[in-house]
């Protein structure tokens, strides 16, 4: 983030464009190659990632224009608590239930790290050849 607000947003958003991209580009070649359960397990992972990256993007947007520091304490220790208890009870029952393979949901839950490097790659090779010229 370099401090310029509208810039950092497009920033994340293209991060959420491609993750959602990755997802169905993961999904997509899971169901053509591999099985029913290791789809459901990467489109699984993967929509817990992206929710939880929006989820904490609007968590974090919250807390910065917070004016009591106090009150946003408060808030970051029960988003902690939620977002965590929320993805644990999400995994437990899907795993447990053996709605998706572990290996798998893993995979899925990869896919915005994906992007961020996916987004920080495509960035720096833009700005390196936008120095050349």
């Amino acid at each position: 983030m370099n401090g310029d607000i509208a810039a950092d947003g497009h920033l994340i958003a293209e991060v959420e464009r491609y993750s959602w991209g990755i997802l169905a580009l993961l999904v997509a070649l899971s169901l053509l190659f591999l099985t029913p359960r290791v789809a459901a397990g990467i489109l699984t992972g993967g929509l817990i990632c992206i929710f939880n990256f929006r989820w904490l993007k609007s968590f974090i947007r919250r807390v910065l224009f917070c004016g009591d520091s106090q009150r946003a304490k408060a808030l970051v220790r029960a988003n902690y608590f939620l977002r965590y208890s929320a993805v644990g009870v999400i995994l437990f029952v899907v795993l447990k239930e053996g709605l998706a393979q572990a290996p798998a949901t893993v995979v899925g839950l990869s896919v915005v790290f994906l992007a961020i490097a996916v987004v920080g790659i495509k960035r720096a090779l833009t700005e390196t050849a936008g120095r050349r010229n």
